[in-house]
């Protein structure tokens, strides 16, 4: 059967195939589960019947599990948890009674931010107890050990027991968190035993960690230490440490009975030790925290306190901070004085709840800063009031008075108000008509009222400079321009009825990709319940321009069907330090989120790709020799599901020069080409063909005679390429021929007159043959020590040069005419031009097994006269003058 579902669980296919004996025996020779990649095979037999038709007591069984790739993601469609799980299972013996040995691995787990590279077990069940020989959790060079033994079932039987018993020995040497988790750093470890009844075990447990990272906040050192007597477990101590005498600590119990009692103090912690109020101009102060409780789960009795002494918002000192909150009968109340008064009260068991906060120029940068904003700040004077039940919501009642209200971002005022009033009595919602400043030219007049069980009207209408987007949009804090906008909310709660109309107005918004911005924005978007409209949108970027137009229809908000239009004239794109080029376009987006169609022409007027390319000769000739072998790269997409399912039908054409014009080539070329495929797996089709051009390699340029760049896969974007090129080098014409794929380029030489190999990349290197390499009269072919020490200077010495900003670099052989083996060595020579006069250098040679390290000053006397002083590592030292004449 396929596509099987039990509940919630998706199991795909199942395939079987069994048989049933003479002796009552079923025989199963294939039971498999397969859901796309996951596959559950199974295989056995199992005795039914002792006689027929008497069913067997025992049922006899041997039974094989497999289980190959099995991922949770192909059986529940939302899995909270990832990964790779093969194993298998083993059970024999009566099925009343069985026996079955299990060995299971789990790979590459992911749950939120959490990791395991691997979850290895090995384990045995029988006589009605699973024994966990080995339980090991790995993630990368971190692992945890558990060993142990739950006994579940009576023996010999199916009863499973009223109370199990479990053995558990669990251990971790010193593990790193971030082996673990994206949340957390530092060292930590863990040791536990448990034994006796599973609801009422006895055990002790000991955690420790050190310089610790969470969510951001250093910790110096944790420690917590529990012990279970069967009766209570006891927490004793639990020792949180920041800094040297900034800590958090605490011990209680809680029984197993459900009654409990703890204590949690701290000393007086500096709120710059938080890393969320690390900052001294912001806020400062000594907090100190202290709770305790006791009683039982369901009637605790728990009391709590805050205080933050010294405060200082922005270097003003304030009064001290406090809140205290206790919990008594089931309501909790919760009283103080922060940097505004607040009061209230929540009843647990009738969930009703009063609320009152008077705010007095209350700062409200700690807030921000506590929300992850430290670059918001601002005050608020006024009132906020509520009472009511969460069982009732038209009973709630609720009160709103702001007399003043101001927020900045940075140093730019973002949102300012007075005599702000809200309020909600009886079901019905009030907004008397009030004005909200918007940044330094913008505002909103918002009004309305509304009934829970009736109707809305609520308008609010104004302008919105965009630089006040900036506060939450990154890109938007150089923006420009303003969006004139009108709202209404109409219809009821359950189904409100939206209309909003948007006037872009000049806007300026940067793209922060390309370094390029967008100006002169401008349009009209209309928004309802049942579309979306784009009337007229049009800008500029440079000297180009572009429109947009078209309806998108919507359901409950969400689209469902596209008809836009885009066009642009001579737009410039680009890519920073790679590419430049100007367009037009003409496209169309229709279709639904799940099949939608973009289509259209694009045209190239101009387009130079400069971005450099780093090739050399030695890296070009260890590819020919040792081929880099391809890896898979395995890349995962997120991206919109219209976008996933966008299919593309676009042409590519030149009408002006489009060229590759870098360090190695100048090349102009015509594409001909169609974008296919969907924007979440583009293909691209056709021919891009070479027109003229050369490409400079070796410092020789080769001029091209004939080039193509083909896509013929019509399934995957894949580059065929056939390029040749010739350069006359003395009297020889070598000629370059490159083929085959982007992954799998082969490059080839010959030359005319006719050169083996070697002598052909000695002319493009050297500008000779290897015959020619001749280091006197006596013929003697120049060594392979020398021939190294040239190219490393002529392939090298000039990118070295500018990465270090020295002016001397060379490498050059020499040898000893004193030894009796003519022993040849290496010398490396490095400079610095420190002025006109002076220049220092650094000199180190390789002879007879020997490294000598030499100093050099040079100083230019005359222009042609140079004072010399050295020394080296062998103490030598000396000075020498230098007349220096050029014979031209």
């Amino acid at each position: 059967s396929d596509s099987l579902v039990l509940e919630d669980i998706l199991l795909g296919s199942v395939r079987a195939a069994a048989s049933l004996g003479p002796d009552g025996t079923l025989a199963v020779q294939d039971l498999t589960l397969i859901n796309k990649t996951s596959q559950v095979r199974a295989s056995g037999s199992i005795t039914l019947f002792d006689g027929f038709p008497g069913i067997s007591a025992t049922l006899p069984a041997m039974i094989d599990v497999a289980l190959i790739t099995v991922q949770p993601a192909h059986f529940m469609e939302e899995a909270a948890i990832s990964g790779v799980v093969d194993g298998s299972v083993a059970i024999i013996g009566s099925l009343t009674d069985p026996t079955a040995h299990l060995s299971l691995v789990a790979g590459d787990l992911r749950a939120a931010d959490f990791t395991l590279d691997t979850v290895q077990l090995k384990g045995l069940f029988s006589e009605g107890a699973l024994s966990l020989e080995d339980l090991n959790i790995a993630s990368k060079g971190s692992s945890m050990n558990a060993r142990g033994t739950i006994r579940i079932m009576e023996p010999g039987t199916v009863t499973i027991l009223d109370e199990p018993s479990i053995t558990l020995d669990v251990r971790s040497e010193t593990i790193l968190l971030e082996d673990f988790t994206t949340l957390a750093q530092g060292t930590c470890s863990l040791q536990g035993f448990l034994e006796g009844s599973l609801l009422r075990p006895s055990g002790r447990m000991e955690l420790r960690g050190e310089n610790l990272l969470v969510s951001g906040q250093h910790l110096s050192s944790v420690e917590v230490r529990a012990s279970s007597d069967g009766q209570r477990v006891v927490v004793s101590p639990v020792l949180v440490v920041l800094k040297e005498n900034e800590t958090l600590s605490g011990q209680g119990w809680i029984s197993f009975d459900e009654t409990f009692s703890f204590r949690l103090d701290s000393t007086g912690i500096p709120l710059n030790s938080l890393v969320f109020l690390d900052d001294p101009d912001l806020i400062e102060g000594l907090a100190v925290f202290e709770a305790s409780g006791s009683g039982s789960i369901a009637r605790p009795e728990i009391t709590a306190r805050l205080a933050i002494r010294d405060v200082t918002l922005r270097r003003v000192s304030q009064p001290d901070w406090h809140l205290d909150i206790l919990l008594r009968d089931r309501t909790i109340r919760a009283a103080g004085s922060l940097n505004f008064v607040l009061d209230a009260t929540y009843e647990l068991d009738e969930e009703r709840f009063t609320a009152s906060a008077l705010f007095s120029a209350t700062e409200l940068s700690p807030y921000f800063a506590l929300a992850g904003r430290k670059d918001l700040t601002g005050t608020v004077s006024g009132t906020l009031e509520a009472r009511g039940s969460t069982r009732d919501v038209q009973g709630i009642t609720m009160q709103m008075d702001l007399a003043s209200i101001d927020v900045f971002f940075g140093a730019n005022e973002l949102v300012r108000a007075s005599d702000l009033k809200a309020s909600f009595q009886d079901g019905i919602l009030v907004l008397p008509s009030s004005r909200i400043i918007l940044g330094s030219q913008g505002w909103m007049d918002i009004q309305g009222v509304g009934r829970t069980d009736l109707t809305l009207d609520i308008s609010a209408h104004g302008i919105l400079p965009l630089v006040v987007l900036g506060a939450f949009v990154e890109d938007f804090t150089e923006a420009g321009g303003s969006i004139h906008f009108a709202s209404q909310i109409r219809g009821t709660f359950a189904e409100p009825d939206l209309s909003l109309l948007l006037e872009l107005q000049d806007l300026s918004v940067p793209l922060v990709a390309t370094g390029q911005r967008i100006r002169n924005l401008g349009g009209t978007v209309r928004i309802s319940e049942s579309e979306l409209l784009l009337e007229k949108i049009s800008g500029t970027i440079e000297a180009g321009t572009f429109t947009l137009e078209g309806a998108v229809t919507l359901e409950g908000l969400s689209p469902k069907l596209f008809d836009l239009q885009l066009a642009a004239q001579s737009l410039p794109l680009e890519i920073p330090n790679t590419l430049e080029v100007s367009i037009d376009a003409a496209a169309s987006i229709r279709g639904t989120p799940g099949a939608s169609l973009l289509a259209g022409e694009i045209v190239l007027l101009e387009a130079t790709y400069y971005r450099d390319v780093r090739i050399n000769l030695l890296t070009g000739v260890s590819r020919l020799l040792t081929p880099e072998r391809k890896t898979p790269v395995m890349t995962r997409r997120l991206m919109p599901e219209i976008l996933q399912n966008m299919a593309l039908q676009v042409t590519l054409r030149r009408r002006g020069t489009v060229a590759i014009d870098n360090n190695i080539a100048y090349l102009e070329i015509n594409p001909d080409l169609l974008l296919r495929g969907t924007v979440s797996n583009p293909v691209l089709t056709g021919r891009t063909t070479i027109m003229d051009g050369s490409v400079t390699y070796q410092k020789k340029e080769f001029v091209v005679t004939r080039g193509a760049i083909d896509f013929l896969n019509p399934f995957r974007t894949e580059a065929t390429i056939g390029i040749s090129g010739e350069v006359l080098v003395r009297q020889w014409t070598i000629f370059l021929s490159i083929t085959g794929t982007m992954d799998e380029m082969i490059f080839s030489l010959r030359s005319d007159p006719p050169e083996e190999d070697a002598a052909i990349l000695s002319l493009l290197a050297f500008g000779k043959t290897t015959r020619e390499f001749i280091t006197g009269e006596g013929g003697t072919m120049t060594s392979a020590t020398g021939m190294m020490a040239e190219l490393l200077a002529s392939t090298f010495g000039e990118d070295i040069k500018k990465a270090t900003a020295l002016d001397i670099f060379e490498v050059e052989t020499t040898r000893d005419s004193t030894a009796t083996d003519n022993a040849e060595g290496l010398r490396l020579i490095l400079g610095k031009e420190l002025s006109r006069r002076m220049t220092i250098k650094y000199e180190m040679e390789t002879r007879s097994s020997l490294i000598t390290q030499r100093a050099i000053a040079e100083y230019k006397l005359l222009e042609n006269l140079l004072l010399n002083g050295f020394q080296d590592t062998r103490g030598i030292f000396g000075a020498d003058v230098q007349l220096r004449v050029d014979f031209r």
